[in-house]
C-alpha cells in the first residue's frame, strides 16, 4: 500500500535521492534512522512528518494506525547493519532514532553524516542502555556530548518514548533545541 503522505510531508525522496546520485551538495534538515514516518495511536507518538526516514528497502510500517503501508520519504539501505553510503558527510542537521537498534556501524554512520552544529536525538533508551554507550562513544570523536538541560521543538517533544537523550556540540547554536539558564 502506497505511503501516507496526508499525514506525512512528501519529501520527494526519489529528487533527494537523484541529487545525492549526481554528487549535489545538498543539506538535509531531519532524517529519522529506522523510522516509518510519522504515526499516532491512540497515546502513542513517533516519528516525524517532515522527515525523511532511513530503513531496510523492503521494511513496511510496523505499527497503526499506517501498519504494512509503505514507509513515507524512504532512503532505502539493505539491512540493519549497512552504512548510509547514499548520504554526504557532514550533511544532516538532525538525526533522530526511536527504540531500534544502534549498532557500532549505526553509531558511525550517525557520526559521519550529522553536521558538526547539528543534533542528534534519541528516544527510549535508558541510561545504562549498552546502545546509547555505542552512540555516546562515536560522538564522543567528533565533540559531540549529552546536552543535560534543554527543551526540545514542539515536534520533539511530543515523541512519547521516554526518556529523550539529546547529543550536541559543546559550542553552537541549535536550531532543534534551545538550552536552558
Amino acid at each position: 500500500m502506497e505511503p501516507n503522505y496526508k499525514t506525512n510531508e512528501n519529501r520527494h525522496v526519489k529528487k533527494l535521492l537523484q541529487q545525492l546520485r549526481d554528487k549535489k551538495q545538498v543539506e538535509i534538515d531531519l532524517i529519522d534512522i529506522w523510522g516509518e514516518g510519522f504515526l499516532s495511536h491512540k497515546r502513542m507518538i513517533t516519528g516525524f512528518k517532515r522527515s525523511y526516514n532511513i530503513n531496510k528497502y523492503d521494511q513496511l510500517v510496523s505499527n497503526p494506525p499506517d501498519k504494512d503501508r509503505e514507509i513515507p520519504n524512504l532512503i532505502p539501505v539493505k539491512s540493519w547493519s549497512s552504512d548510509f553510503g547514499i548520504i554526504p558527510d557532514k550533511s544532516v542537521k538532525t538525526i533522530t532514532l526511536m527504540g531500534a537498534p544502534i549498532t557500532h556501524r549505526t553509531a558511525e554512520e550517525i557520526r559521519r553524516i550529522i553536521q558538526l552544529k547539528g543534533n542528534v536525538i534519541i528516544y527510549g533508551f535508558d541510561e545504562n542502555d549498552p546502545e546509547r554507550k555505542i552512540l555516546a562513544n562515536a560522538l564522543k570523536k567528533i565533540g559531540f556530548f549529552e546536552t543535560k538541560n534543554y527543551n526540545l521543538d514542539e515536534e520533539f517533544s511530543m515523541i512519547t518514548l521516554q526518556p529523550i537523550v539529546v547529543y550536541t556540540s559543546k559550542n553552537k547554536p541549535s536550531h532543534v533545541i534551545h538550552e536552558e539558564l
